[in-house]
């Protein structure tokens, strides 16, 4: 599964991330049924797995953005 990088402006906007990603959903290679939204801890550890899908999520440092 590969990483989606999240920078720490877009974590500040939304507050968490989730799984599966708006892209993911809009995609017509992932069906939208797979597994439920699940929101994730990405700022406590920097880096986070989805527990349904395995899809990566890490933490990008963003110059002035502090967390």
């Amino acid at each position: 599964m590969n990483t989606i990088n999240v920078l720490a402006r877009d974590l500040i906007r939304r507050s968490s991330v989730f799984c599966p990603t708006v892209k993911d959903q809009e995609s017509d290679t992932i069906a939208w049924g797979g597994h439920p939204r699940v929101y994730l801890d990405l700022a406590t550890t920097g880096e986070v797995k989805c527990p349904y899908c395995g899809a990566n999520f890490k933490l990008i440092a963003d110059p002035g953005i502090e967390l």
